[in-house]
């Protein structure tokens, strides 16, 4: 592979990629190249986002554009156990996201996804055990339900749910 994107991070156990570093938009193929990364954590810009209050969104609404997606390479970095992909306006996961099966700790904080379409993705991360979608269109009977289902699992999607961590 060429010396693109995210090279000089390649050998990274941990990772931070700001896309505006890159001038990107959305992330890009190139994120294969983290296979040996367990934490990773993307975000659009290192400055402060502004984000109406959940409230302003009526329940289960269609967020208007845009609309980002990820590469199903990212669904190459099987040694991930932690990834934050927070504020990139994602309107769906890969197709494959189910090969992260060593994911333990999913932040989807502020996305366009409509978290009851990805749940089968999502359920079938046998390591999961905690889940960030606040900002996303979430059902909450559904996920007293998924949790019910999955005692081991945390699926936080209200701020209420993480004040006590801060």
């Amino acid at each position: 592979m060429d010396d693109g994107y995210f090279s000089e991070l390649a050998n990274s156990g941990e990772v931070v990629i700001v896309l505006d570093d890159y001038e990107l938009d959305e992330v890009p193929p190139e994120i294969e190249l983290l296979s040996k990364a367990t934490d990773l954590r993307i975000v659009q810009d290192r400055g402060w986002q502004v984000y109406p209050p959940i409230s302003f969104y009526p329940p289960l609404a269609k967020f208007p554009p845009p609309y980002r997606f990820l590469p199903d390479e990212i669904t190459t970095l099987t040694q991930l156990q932690d990834l934050s992909i927070s504020g990139l306006n994602l309107a769906e996961l890969p197709q494959n996201f189910s090969q992260l099966k060593n994911l333990e700790s999913l932040d989807l904080t502020h996305n366009k996804l409509n978290i009851s379409a990805e749940w089968g993705k999502l359920k079938s991360l046998p390591k999961l055990r905690e889940v960030t979608v606040i900002g996303n269109v979430v059902d909450t009977a559904e996920v007293h339900r998924w949790m019910d289902e999955r005692p081991g699992l945390k699926v936080i999607y209200h701020w209420n749910d993480i004040k006590e961590e801060w």
